[in-house]
């Protein structure tokens, strides 16, 4: 006899089965590559703890059916690239600085790293698209808002400059989906997680909220201009432990943010 959690497992399947066809933009994927000479490429972004990679694993399943569906004499592949290494980028700088390490320099080393990873990866994004429906699980402007939190004064706006320079020159991707969540529910997450978490973590993750809140900055709104950017919150959706809140979080923000896609 199955269990609760493994008839709505069950049912998180089937409602990945039945996901439609999509269109981008009202084309095909075939129309898509036709028009741009390669296929979408996806940014989804938000700050640790707010489900993004569960996010992003939901949204893979069902863009591989859509693409399944889309009836093009060629279906792409749908691709996942991650940021590397694959970990909150402030989470281990502020333990090692409560050990007695440089603040800056471990941020702006930190931050220096990261974006010529990034960079790296947005370009082999856009070399994957050739062949291939790419979804990333970062967005490069994720490395501007660490940095803003703690490199300041000459190093602070030298960072921003640089990272200016080279923002201009990379290419930009077709949706960007920012996943969000309160303060209080990513730094619940963190903690069941076991991450270490002390009153700097708290101050940072209230200060990252504010970047990409739309009632404060929303510094993802200002460096993707032409780019839509898809909203997604997830305070009230558990990702991870409930099996029928995912079945609840694949209808809802999902295919939500298909349907924004396909506008």
């Amino acid at each position: 006899m199955s269990t609760p959690k493994q008839l709505a497992a069950a049912e998180h399947v089937a409602a990945i089965e039945k996901a439609k066809p999509l269109t981008l933009s009202g084309i095909s994927f075939r129309d898509f590559l036709l028009e741009h000479h390669r296929y979408p490429v996806i940014a989804v972004t938000g700050q640790s703890g707010v489900g993004k990679t569960t996010f992003t694993d939901l949204l893979i399943a069902h863009l591989e059916e859509a693409v399944g569906n889309d009836g093009s004499l060629r279906p792409p592949a749908v691709k996942k690239l991650t940021e590397l290494p694959q970990m909150s980028p402030y989470l281990p700088i502020i333990k090692a600085t409560s050990d007695g390490l440089s603040d800056r320099t471990l941020w702006e080393k930190n931050q220096e790293l990261f974006r010529s990873l990034d960079e790296a990866i947005v370009t082999r994004a856009f070399l994957e698209s050739q062949n291939s429906v790419v979804v990333m699980d970062f967005s490069i402007v994720q490395v501007l808002v660490y940095a803003y939190v703690k490199i300041h004064g000459k190093s602070g706006k030298k960072f921003e400059r640089d990272f200016n320079a080279s923002f201009a020159k990379l290419p930009k991707p077709d949706f960007v989906v920012h996943v969000g969540a309160k303060p209080e529910t990513v730094l619940g997450r963190l903690e069941r997680r076991g991450s270490y978490i002390d009153s700097q973590i708290v101050a940072v993750t209230d200060e990252l909220h504010a970047f990409y809140d739309r009632n404060r900055r929303d510094i993802l709104s200002e460096y993707y201009r032409d780019v839509p950017v898809i909203r997604v919150e997830t305070d009230e959706l558990d990702l991870v432990n409930d099996a029928t809140a995912k079945t609840a979080a694949t209808k809802r923000a999902v295919e939500e943010t298909l349907r924004r896609m396909a506008a």
